[in-house]
């Protein structure tokens, strides 16, 4: 095959690839903004409104939440927005607090969490199984509101951070980012 035909093939193969709309559109790319910190607060102070509420798995409320409903309630309620989150590949109503940690969030070390921040916790190495916000990062502890299933309704935590809680422990801090195209 000659140099120009392989040039024309080449040329070809470009426009198949472009008209069938599988090339690449800068607009369809998912863009993350970390929220600020009064967006954060935000979304802390509408959690809180929550205590008490009942937990149910798979709850993403108003009235019964599970540990990533209650968060991903909070942040669309702040934003009255709802697919302001990914899982992974595009945007979604409901994400799980797996999820959260892989795709929505922007790590964060225990010397610069905020109030509104997430906490993630687990029982298991490699995937995350509970969270909920921060309300204050102390010293030697963190405070943070939660959907609890061993509680049965979202309440107040505070843990030490090298504790172990019902077999639990914490496995990192981040700040939410807003998904959008």
């Amino acid at each position: 095959m000659s140099n120009n035909h392989k040039v024309v093939l080449l040329i070809i193969t470009i426009l198949s690839f472009l008209i069938s709309n599988c090339a690449i559109n800068s607009d369809n790319f998912l863009k993350q903004i970390e929220v600020t910190d009064i967006e954060a607060k935000q979304a802390l102070d509408l959690a809180l409104s929550k205590i008490n509420s009942e937990y149910l798995w798979g709850g993403n409320g108003p009235d019964s939440f599970d540990c990533s409903g209650l968060i991903v309630w909070s942040y669309q309620n702040m934003f009255k927005d709802n697919y302001i989150f990914t899982n992974g590949i595009e945007l979604v109503n409901d994400v799980t607090i797996n999820e959260l940690y892989n795709f929505n969030a922007n790590n964060r070390t225990k010397d610069n969490v905020k109030p509104g921040d997430i906490i993630f916790i687990s029982n298991m190495n490699d995937f995350i199984t509970h969270g909920g916000l921060v309300i204050e990062a102390k010293e030697n502890s963190v405070k943070f509101i939660n959907a609890s299933s061993y509680y049965e309704k979202v309440i107040i935590d505070e843990w030490d951070y090298n504790e172990l809680v019902r077999g639990q422990w914490i496995v990192g801090f981040g700040r939410f980012l807003r998904s959008k195209k």
